[in-house]
């Protein structure tokens, strides 16, 4: 039950995965146990997340008992409070303790889902996501209920190619479809609204992370006036 070994990699460009966001600085993260079992984590931060693994984590996972996730991640957040708390260091903490949970359901052999209280014999919703309208209709001519593109800008620039996009997914796979938008954290409150209403007549069930995550007063306004659902901001 004891770490023998953790290691991060970032799988090359050329032979990624398909989907693995590699530009995202998405990375794997690998942990060996003394007894043979090997848990799988997704974590980010590229480079750095990969080096703040291998180094400060690196001392505090080695020889500790794989079983206990919780105390180990108190552990990993303590060490690094001095420059994380957030971004690179949590990611790099999100991906160890991803793979140490992936142990835990390995060494008790039950899918992980049971782990935390769910049921491998029910079925849940999910959705395709694009970053084009061609990728959100090819998603939705293939079976996919619901749909999820791209819908961001920066502050200031036209918002035309945008509110395009969302009319063309939703005029072509028709009223059914459960359409959404993620803006990926551009925009501010005033192009969030300004977007909101042009795209209000294509039902968007919801908008995604409009704002940066911190700025907590201007998703509270957005939740207050926008016409579409805001998700994200919490």
């Amino acid at each position: 039950m004891l770490i023998r070994n953790v290691r991060a990699l970032q799988p090359g460009i050329d032979n990624s995965p398909p989907g693995w966001r590699t530009w995202m600085g998405q990375i794997l993260v690998i942990v060996e146990t003394a007894d043979g079992l090997i848990g799988y984590g997704v974590g980010g931060g590229g480079k750095a997340g990969i080096h703040v693994i291998e180094t400060a984590l690196r001392q505090i996972l080695v020889g500790a008992d794989s079983t206990d996730v919780e105390a180990i991640w108190e552990e990993m957040y303590r060490s690094t409070l001095a420059y994380g708390r957030k971004g690179i260091a949590i990611m790099a903490i999100s991906g160890v303790d991803l793979a140490l949970w992936d142990l835990r359901a390995k060494r008790q052999k039950k899918p992980l889902v049971e782990l935390l209280g769910g049921t491998t014999d029910e079925s849940i919703p999910v959705y395709k996501t694009g970053s084009s309208a061609t990728e959100g209709i090819t998603a939705g001519k293939s079976g996919f209920s619901a749909v999820k593109i791209h819908a961001g800008v920066n502050p200031g620039q036209d918002l035309s190619a945008i509110v395009e996009g969302i009319r063309k997914v939703r005029e072509t796979l028709g009223p059914a479809l459960r359409l959404m938008g993620d803006a990926c954290m551009k925009m501010d409150v005033a192009t969030t609204l300004r977007l909101a209403e042009q795209l209000e007549p294509y039902d968007l069930y919801w908008l995604e992370e409009p704002l940066p995550p911190d700025d907590l007063e201007g998703y509270a306004r957005l939740r207050d006036e926008c016409p579409i659902p805001i998700a994200g901001g919490e």
